[in-house]
């Protein structure tokens, strides 16, 4: 017997010690021989079954307790704390205080057993019942070490994190080393986004304890909030290397995976994780964001609506659904759904960026602008909402403002991508190409796949001449998301691109010429002859290699660029369309009607049947027609912005067909397939043009008409609308078109415009009461500094004089006042109308005494503006299509006199009628009289003549004869 307790000894000894170097299942196989050595004796058993706990194989170690037949008074609490504890890890919580309950009867101030209750009360999350227990026993013994850790774990169970790490850092300083204490720790620091400190936590705890699940899920965690996704997945990827099917590690994981880009990867994890988890919505929801960047939209909505079916409450999910809405085109459903979110929850953060971005995209710019403001009021430590309102500042080209924006933004998340992404764009536009570049390095660095990074980093290094660089960039935001990119930089954001649009490459060229015309755009001229001779140069280059014009021809219309360099441009762009879309041509092969008719088709194609100039011009062309001899389809490349213009215009279509849905092949089909005799591009080469339709050539003729005041250069496109003075015979050898010579004006304008009656006066818009007021409501863009030095020419030599001009943002403000300056006019004297609508806009002009009008590219709607509402307009006759407009308005409407020839006399024109009121007055009468007499603003008038210019074409193309020039004969002057 002697000899069996001394062998036992021995190996509960050497148990003890495998125990130390974590070899359990060789302790295990001590004890046990132990127990069969001396089966009575309790030692053996106990080990064993405290050994078993650690392995956590549970009923084991039950088994082992249930073989002792006695025990002392001390073993006998430590059966109980063992039993206390299997049960608790079987989750028989009851059975498991009864056990605790009993060892507190035999001890009944022990910390062991108080710190056992304490465990089975947190397992039950009963941390109201586990607190009054933890204090006890901190107030008898106050350097309990598992006592703080109790606490700590308890005060963090009722979610005071700050009560909670301050019992953390008591243990801390009682023993620095302590492991648990280090792991939650950092746990509450995660908790209280406190993520540098947190990881620091994590990693002396994972120092100490190199497996320890907790502090690599820790750690994790603050990773990701550390925006380090690629060192999140590698710790992850450990912790699940421990435990594959670890719950928080897998939705770590994806998150990772999901911030790194790697969308596939994502997905397939998450396809995983719910084969043995599958109600788990966190990971559902995050199967949804892989989805959705893979732009399966249609998955992601149907896993969407069965999440919600279950959690009908599930912010995050229906933040999703609505994404997934905007993906499949439902943005009004997507609005809706996102304002279920604003409902319940007033200005929540992501829902107002997301709405915001949805109102932008249907140009309600106003309502998004007001959305963010009272988002911000109450939510200004939001980072995202600072993005979103950077983002509505760069698209009104507030570009100061923006950047300050993202600085808030990056105040509150150093690592925000969107909000660097914004910064670097922010740069751009202000020309601070070196501070956009270091902006993004950090990011970009990191490898972040994220195509806008790139993208602006591309446009940095072209600003800044760099433009093989500039390539390499583009190339990468290309490969990461080409139709994202290709769409943002060619600007299609708001209506989206077809899918079967013509892209060409990024040209480096471009981007820069894009920054050097911009700042001419924004009125900053210090180096304007640099920029045109440097401009000229690389489209020179470009056109000579066959390539495309790295200057978009419509902004070659607003510079004084020679005219066969502007139609060169035009037909680099039309021949890349035309040979474009040469295969989709073959293969589509309209045939098409040419017999005489008795009703003509005519289909008007554009995007700005909207609040835009264009609209306002034709709004009431469309019901003017005769329905008897014309059958009228409009042809939309937008959507529904509220508008009174669109609305108007769709009721008063034959047929209104929204083709914004449809790629350039179905809306050409569905053209040809309504039998149009005569397709109208009232766009040309503007924004959000679709050339391609019109490439595909689905009608007979096709004429270019009123958006665009040049020519397209292309062979699908073979007339233009024109009148005598816009396209006079010495201009026509720059136009491939054949004009198609209207009486009178070539611009339809409507003479139904309502001008409102407020009664307002000068002194409401910052005018002075007494003194001359010129004014110019053209966009700033049309100011040159050639012109701009004549108007303060004007300016000095009219005393009490001021000029009145539409306001852009302060940028250009500021640029014109300085330049003003410059030339000895005080700032003052320059004055910024705001935007107000239409009615009230042509009210305002009656507070003006005379319109200055721009010379490279005149007032086309807003001279019309101006003459509808009785203020004569000024214009010096130019050598190009958009500087005669002006002339041909005034023509018709009998006022010649206000056509000079020349700068010298536009300026001696402008004074001597601001000197003698009594001419002013007379040509005020005259144009009062004229107005409604006059054929400019006969709207039936014109209309008779468009549609005879319509047989003109269609009777020509009947007969078998080509395109060639045709001239309307005018009605007479009483019809």
């Amino acid at each position: 017997m002697t000899q069996n307790r001394s062998a036992v000894a021995t190996l509960l000894a050497d148990a003890k010690q495998l125990i130390t170097e974590n070899r359990y299942d060789e302790a295990v196989s001590r004890c046990l021989s132990a127990c069969q050595l001396s089966p009575d004796l309790s030692d053996p058993w106990i080990e064993l079954a405290a050994i078993y706990l650690r392995q956590q194989r549970y009923e084991q170690s039950l088994q082992a307790v249930a073989q002792i037949m006695t025990a002392g008074e001390s073993q006998k609490v430590r059966l109980q704390l063992i039993a206390a504890a299997a049960l608790r890890g079987l989750g028989r919580y009851a059975e498991a205080s009864q056990a605790i309950d009993t060892a507190l009867n035999l001890a009944p101030g022990d910390p062991r057993v108080i710190n056992s209750k304490v465990g089975i009360l947190l397992a039950q999350r009963r941390y109201t019942d586990a607190l009054p227990l933890v204090e006890n026993l901190l107030n008898s013994e106050p350097t309990h070490l598992e006592g703080y850790l109790n606490l700590g774990i308890v005060l963090q169970g009722l979610g005071r994190s700050d009560e909670a790490l301050t019992a953390f850092d008591r243990l801390l300083e009682i023993k620095p080393d302590h492991a648990s204490a280090l792991m939650n720790r950092s746990s509450v620091l995660v908790t209280l986004a406190r993520p540098q400190e947190a990881l620091q936590a994590a990693d002396a705890a994972l120092a100490m304890q190199p497996d320890a699940l907790i502090a690599l899920l820790n750690k994790t965690a603050a990773l990701l909030a550390l925006k380090r996704p690629r060192e999140a997945l590698t710790v992850s990827e450990r912790l699940l290397r421990l435990n594959s099917r670890h719950g928080k590690g897998l939705i770590n994981k994806i998150i990772a995976l999901l911030d790194l880009g790697n969308f596939p990867e994502a997905l397939a994890t998450a396809l995983n994780a719910l084969t043995f988890d599958s109600y788990n919505p966190d990971l559902l929801g995050l199967k949804i964001q892989a989805l959705l960047g893979l732009n399966r939209f249609a998955e992601a909505q149907a896993d969407c609506q069965r999440i919600l079916a279950k959690h009908p409450d599930r912010i995050v999910v229906k933040l999703s659904l609505a994404k997934a809405l905007v993906g499949l085109g439902s943005s009004s459903v997507a609005i809706s759904t996102v304002d279920v979110i604003l409902a319940a929850i007033p200005h929540h953060p992501e829902a107002a960026s997301l709405k915001a971005d949805l109102l932008v995209g249907r140009n309600e710019w106003e309502t998004a602008a007001t959305l963010i403001k009272a988002a911000l009021v109450q939510h200004p430590d939001q980072a995202q909402l600072w993005v979103a309102q950077s983002a509505l500042l760069l698209s009104k080209e507030r570009y100061t403002e923006a950047l300050t924006a993202t600085e808030r933004a990056l105040a509150l998340d150093p690592n925000h991508l969107q909000a660097t992404v914004n910064q670097m764009a922010a740069l751009n536009s202000l020309q601070r190409f070196t501070e956009a570049l270091a902006a993004g390095q950090t990011l970009i660095a990191q490898q972040t796949p994220d195509w806008q990074l790139y993208a602006n980093q591309g446009a940095a290094l072209a600003g800044s001449e760099r433009f093989a660089d500039a390539r390499q960039a583009f190339a990468t935001a290309e490969a990461l998301d080409q139709k994202a990119f290709r769409a943002f930089r060619w600007r299609q954001e708001v209506y989206g691109i077809a899918s079967d649009a013509l892209l060409p490459d990024i040209d480096p060229y471009a981007e820069f010429l894009a920054f050097k015309v911009a700042k001419l755009e924004h009125c900053y001229w210090r180096s304007c002859e640099a920029v045109l001779a440097r401009a000229t140069a690389l489209i020179e280059e470009n056109l000579a290699q066959g390539q495309l014009t790295p200057l978009p021809p419509f902004k070659a219309l607003s510079l004084p660029l020679s005219p066969e360099l502007t139609r060169a441009m035009a037909q680099s762009r039309g021949t890349f369309l035309n040979n474009g879309m040469a295969a989709p041509r073959q293969a589509l092969a309209f045939s098409y009607p040419n017999a005489i008719t008795d009703r003509l088709k005519i289909g008007y194609v554009s995007a700005d049947f909207r609040e835009h100039p264009t609209a306002h011009l034709m709004r009431g062309l469309f019901s003017r027609h005769d329905r008897q001899q014309f059958e009228i389809f409009v042809y939309a490349l937008c959507k529904d912005d509220g508008s009174d213009y669109y609305q108007r215009i769709k009721t008063d279509a034959d047929q209104f067909v929204d083709l914004t849905a449809l790629s350039n092949a179905e809306a050409a089909t569905r053209i040809h397939a309504d039998g149009i005799h005569i397709l109208v591009d009232l766009m040309g080469y503007t924004g959000y043009a679709r050339s391609e339709i019109f490439a595909l050539q689905p009608a007979p003729i096709q004429v270019s008409y009123l958006g665009y005041p040049g020519t397209l250069g292309a062979p699908f496109i073979p007339y233009i609308l024109a009148d005598n003075v816009v396209l006079p015979e010495p201009l026509r050898p720059y136009f491939t078109e054949k004009p198609v010579y209207l009486p009178e004006c070539y611009q339809v304008n409507d003479d139904s415009q309502e001008i409102a009656a407020t009664g307002i006066q000068r002194r409401d818009v910052g005018l002075p009461e007494t003194g001359f007021v010129f004014c110019c409501f053209n966009k700033p863009a049309k100011i040159d500094p050639v012109l701009f030095a004549v108007w303060m020419q004007i300016l000095a030599q009219v005393p009490s004089s001021v000029l009145w001009l539409l306001a852009a943002n302060d940028e250009i403000t500021t640029h014109l006042r300085n330049e003003a300056e410059a030339q000895g006019i005080t700032g003052e004297r320059l004055i910024f109308a705001q935007r107000l609508p239409k009615s009230q806009h042509l009210e305002r002009h009656r507070l003006a005494d005379l319109f200055l009008d721009t010379r490279l590219y005149n007032a086309h709607t807003t001279a019309s503006d101006a003459l509808w509402a009785g203020l004569p307009v000024l214009t010096c006759l130019g050598n190009t299509f958009p500087s005669r407009v002006a002339a041909s308005l005034l023509q018709a409407v009998g006022l010649p006199e206000l056509i000079t020839h020349s700068l010298e006399e536009y300026q001696a024109q402008a004074i001597h009628l601001a000197t003698t009121p009594a001419e002013l007055r007379s040509l005020r009468t005259k144009l009062a009289y004229n107005r409604t007499r006059m054929p400019l603003f006969d709207t039936s008038r014109f209309t008779r003549h468009l549609e005879e210019a319509y047989r003109l074409m269609w009777d020509r193309h009947a007969r078998g004869l080509p395109p060639t020039l045709l001239r309307v004969t005018p009605l007479p002057s009483d019809a």
